[in-house]
Parts: structure tokens; C-alpha cells; sequence
């Protein structure tokens, strides 16, 4: 059996061996596992706490990553965690006497690796792509993305999954070897697209000067707006209607919301110029 953690204060150590007699032997086990324990918990505090400061100071530095940064933090203390806990249960083994039997599955652990890698391909693969998934900041902690036929807000990564929160509340765990093609939604700018239909009644240049002023209002203080809306023109004759477009570019993932705005705006800005939003109609004639 290895050396107690209690052999280390001799006098301690004759007291007890001399009070216990046999039972000597279980006691210092149960009292080095604890020891173990509490201290392990200590030194995942600590390590969790410097990895989360040192952190800090960079996201604050480099506010533009600071999703990346996060990301790569959660990854970092992960893998901290794991170690600090793999060498918890290596002198937890030692402890109760199976010292030698650690000993030997590390020597052993090349021969096993080879072993266990033809038996979880799909394992490494998850974990090789979450390593390159979070390293190349194709995807971080907050962004909206499709992968594997699911859209959603990547809620958490870690080496072997991604976590993602659908728009109806479900959370999907994708494996990361899974993750192949990646739509994200949150880089960069993107168009909103809105058809307003207007009648042949009506000019196009009084139905422009109408949504250019309506726009130029909802555009005041938006800061979900790169450019402000503008209405670049007819992109279609349509049966009862002329249709116009409205472009403005938008930072995603508020495409949608701003689209919605857009076309309450419109609906307002039609009824206070009393102009009307054409429909198809049905006229049904008596023979007489």
C-alpha cells in the first residue's frame, strides 16, 4: 500500500496506529479520499477562476471576439476540469491501494488508445471537428445557425457537441463530426426584402415619395440598421397591383423583425395618404 497522506505528520500517525489497531488502515484510506476530494475541489476553483480573469481582461481588450473568447474560455476550463479530476482519481486508486494497477494502465494506455480508436472513430471525429469548429470561430456561443437541418441559437459548445435552442424552445445536442455545412446568421449584414403591392390608380412616383418618407421616419434611431430602407423601384406587374421594393441592409439575425416593421410602417403610411392595398376581387353578375 502507497504512503498515507497522514504518515506525513508522524506523531499523528503513531497515535492513531496505536488507538486503531487494525481499523488504522480504512481510517487513513477514508481520510486521504476526503483530503483528495476537498482538495481537488479547491485547485478546480482556483484554476476555473484564474483561466475566467485572465479571460477578462482579453474580451475586454478585444470586445469584436468577445463571443469567440468565450467560447474558447467554456472549451479551456472544460478541459482544466478533466485533468484536474483525472489526477483526483489516479490518487484516489493510490490511496486505496491500487497503485500499481494506475501505474500499469498508464503504461498500457498507448496499447489501449490504438485499441479504443478503432472502436470510437465517431468519438475523435466529434472531438477533432469541435476543436477546429471553436479555433476557427466558424461558429460561437450566441450566434444563429442552420447545421444538420436545425436552426437555432447555439446555446453551449464543448469538444464533442453543440448545443442549439430552437426559435420553439427545443434544445438540440448535434454531435460535432455531424457539423459539416454551416449556415450562420449572425456575420456581417444582410438584406430585409419587402414587396409593397400598390394600385395601377395610383403614380409610382406618388407611391415612392409616400414610402421614402415613411421610411426616413422609422429609420430614426434604429440600431438594427446598417443603411436606412430605400425604395429602389417596380420589380413586378403583377395582376392587380404594381409592386414596388423596399431594401435595407440589417444586421442579422434582425431581418425578420426589421421586415415586420417595415411593413406596419407601409400599412400605416397608406392609410394616413388614403391610399389603398389592392386585392384580388370577386364580382359575382345576375343574369337577368
Amino acid at each position: 500500500m502507497t504512503k498515507s497522506i497522514i504518515s506525513l505528520i508522524p506523531k499523528f500517525e503513531e497515535i492513531l496506529s496505536g488507538t486503531l489497531g487494525g481499523f488504522y488502515g480504512v481510517l487513513t484510506a477514508v481520510l486521504d479520499i476526503v483530503i483528495i476530494l476537498v482538495v481537488t475541489k479547491i485547485v478546480v476553483s482556483v484554476v476555473t477562476k484564474i483561466i475566467t480573469t485572465v479571460f477578462a481582461k482579453n474580451i475586454e481588450k478585444h470586445n469584436k471576439d468577445r463571443k469567440r473568447l468565450e467560447t474558447i474560455q467554456s472549451l479551456i476550463v472544460y478541459i482544466g476540469k478533466i485533468v484536474v479530476w483525472f489526477v483526483a482519481i489516479c490518487a484516489i486508486l493510490s490511496a486505496v491501494g491500487l497503485g500499481k494497477t494506475v501505474s500499469s494502465l498508464l503504461a498500457t494506455a498507448g496499447i489501449g488508445g490504438v485499441a479504443i480508436g478503432f472502436g470510437a472513430q465517431s468519438l475523435i471525429k466529434d472531438f477533432f471537428s469541435g476543436l477546429f469548429l471553436i479555433f476557427e470561430g466558424q461558429i460561437q456561443i450566441g450566434d444563429v445557425i442552420t447545421v444538420a437541418g436545425l436552426t437555432g441559437v447555439v446555446e453551449d459548445m464543448q469538444l464533442r457537441t453543440t448545443k442549439l435552442r430552437a426559435v420553439s424552445g427545443e434544445l438540440h445536442t448535434i454531435p460535432n463530426g455531424n457539423i459539416t455545412n454551416v449556415t450562420n446568421y449572425t456575420r456581417g449584414a444582410v438584406a430585409a426584402v419587402v414587396d409593397v403591392p400598390m394600385p395601377y390608380e395610383n403614380t409610382v412616383e406618388e407611391v415612392t415619395s409616400v414610402l421614402e418618407k415613411a421610411m426616413d421616419k422609422y429609420s430614426s434611431g434604429k440600431a438594427e440598421l446598417i443603411e436606412k430602407p430605400t425604395v429602389i423601384g417596380v420589380v413586378e406587374f403583377a395582376d392587380s397591383a404594381i409592386v414596388l421594393r423596399i431594401v435595407a441592409k440589417v444586421k442579422k439575425p434582425d431581418q425578420v423583425v426589421v421586415e415586420r416593421e417595415i411593413r406596419q410602417c407601409v400599412l400605416e403610411a397608406f392609410a394616413d395618404n388614403n391610399l389603398s392595398i389592392p386585392y384580388n376581387k370577386l364580382e359575382i353578375l345576375k343574369a337577368e
